[in-house]
């Protein structure tokens, strides 16, 4: 934590910060992360799971034009309910996640606040190809979230119609897929095998 809180100190836009996909640490107090700047590691490349980030408060503030690339960056499970964010992007523009998992925190994993939300602008944020979890406290719990002139609204753009990510989950070898729309998101539970009563009421999903 203290090397990347270095790096992040004397680095200036353009600069890539690459941490191994072999890296795990606590990352400590939140990190400031300066325009420009893209943090990086392996996620996916030659079957890596990327740096492993952890957190116990929010992680990470950023200004224009960060990117944040192959990275985990990961909550204590006990934020899911408490408060804390993983990304925030407050007053910024153009901030890229790429090819992350980011899970756990509670009001949400990625903030963006007070900026062009237009999805053609030259300003947007841009969020994909990313794994986005477990952000649950009550009221909150996004996993990434618009917020502009004090109106919230949850907001998500994939390439998932409810048909097609059902498909992909089972073509990842999830063979107990049980999905339901509802406020224009789809949401899905799976499982590798058939789920016990107990597991279904934890879900709050239900045989049809």
């Amino acid at each position: 934590a203290s090397s990347l809180s270095s790096a992040l100190s004397g680095a200036s836009s353009g600069d890539i910060i690459w941490i191994p996909g072999t890296a795990s640490f606590a990352l400590g107090s939140k990190k400031s992360v300066k325009a420009g700047v893209i943090l990086a590691s392996d996620r996916g490349q030659d079957g890596s799971k990327g740096a492993l980030l952890t957190a116990s408060t929010s992680a990470f503030s950023v200004g224009d034009d960060v990117t944040f690339s192959g990275l985990r960056i990961i909550a204590a499970s006990s934020m899911r309910t408490s408060s804390g964010s993983g990304i925030d992007a407050i007053g910024v523009r153009g901030l890229e996640v790429e090819n992350c998992e980011i899970g756990n925190f509670g009001y949400w994993c990625v903030n963006l606040k007070d900026e062009s939300m237009a999805w053609d602008s030259p300003n947007r944020h841009y969020i994909h190809h990313s794994l986005i979890y477990g952000a649950q406290k009550s009221g909150y719990g996004y996993g990434v979230e618009i917020e502009r002139s004090g109106h919230d609204f949850f907001a998500h753009k994939t390439a998932f119609t409810q048909k097609s990510l059902l498909l992909a989950l089972s073509k990842a070898g999830l063979t107990k897929v049980y999905s339901r729309l509802a406020n224009l998101g789809i949401t899905a539970v799976a499982f590798k095998g058939t789920p016990d009563p107990a597991a279904l009421a934890l879900f709050n999903v239900a045989e049809a």
